[in-house]
């Protein structure tokens, strides 16, 4: 099985996170103080990256999937930030500045082998 069949199967979901459910926008300029035990949170915007997982013909994980990448930038397929997520089909970035962000997410085997990128996802965070 290549990499390259992971491709149309992946589907991405962006949301981003805030107390104001209906913007879907975070404004962490100035967070509240930490309860104790609690980390602080780093300012900006949060972006939280939601997709499908891989699966074979069967609708289990292929035995040969080892992860995902997480790949973002300020510009439309010039992605200058990459995140390996591991198994995990969500994924919380923290600290984004206020601009435009195009983000996509790819599947990668347990060879190393990449697939194409994902449909990107395109966001203006205000």
């Amino acid at each position: 099985m290549t990499t390259r069949r992971y491709m149309p199967l992946i589907a991405l979901l962006i949301a981003f996170c805030a107390g104001q459910p209906d913007r879907g926008l975070t404004d962490d300029s100035a967070p509240p103080k930490p309860v104790e035990g609690e980390k602080t949170r780093t300012p900006g915007k949060t972006a939280v990256l939601i997709w499908n997982p891989v699966v074979d013909a069967a609708g289990k994980r292929p035995k040969t999937l080892a992860g995902y990448k997480v790949y973002y930038g300020k510009a439309s397929r010039s992605y200058t930030t990459v995140i390996d997520a591991g198994a995990a089909t969500k994924y919380t970035i923290h600290g984004l500045a206020p601009g435009t962000y195009y983000f996509a997410v790819t599947a990668y085997d347990l060879e190393g082998k990449e697939s194409n990128y994902s449909v990107e996802v395109k966001k203006l965070l205000r």
